[in-house]
């Protein structure tokens, strides 16, 4: 005889603030990508779901809601990672992540932000 958890449905919905620009001409076009720690068979993170691209906004509140199987008996890791979508690149490891901390938290520095974009701009010229 085998024991079922009981699982309950929950529905997870994103926003973020404070973002940093990592374009050039442009404000960042955030997009969430929700992973899953594997069970006890896989391990690693596996993407679960990604919200829209909300495009110029270092700001974003993500319309689409991640809804997940939740058992409260058990520990189940998520991991946000919130990527700067560049159209022209396809691939999600070809992405560049406004968010550089794993524990969600940004790092806003205007005057560091205007001064990497001075790089940049110096280095492209």
């Amino acid at each position: 005889m085998s024991s079922v958890l009981p699982t309950s449905t929950v529905e997870l919905s994103v926003r973020c603030s404070g973002l940093r620009d990592k374009d050039i001409l442009s404000k960042s076009d955030p997009v969430c990508v929700l992973f899953r720690k594997g069970g006890r068979q896989r391990q690693g993170w596996i993407e679960s779901g990604r919200t829209e691209r909300v495009k110029d906004s270092l700001d974003p509140q993500f319309s689409k809601k991640f809804v997940l199987e939740y058992s409260f008996e058990e520990r189940q890791q998520v991991r946000f990672d919130i990527y700067d979508w560049d159209v022209k690149k396809g691939k999600l490891e070809e992405q560049v992540r406004p968010v550089a901390e794993k524990d969600g938290r940004s790092n806003n520095n205007k005057q560091q932000q205007q001064q990497q974009q001075q790089q940049q701009k110096q280095q492209h010229q």
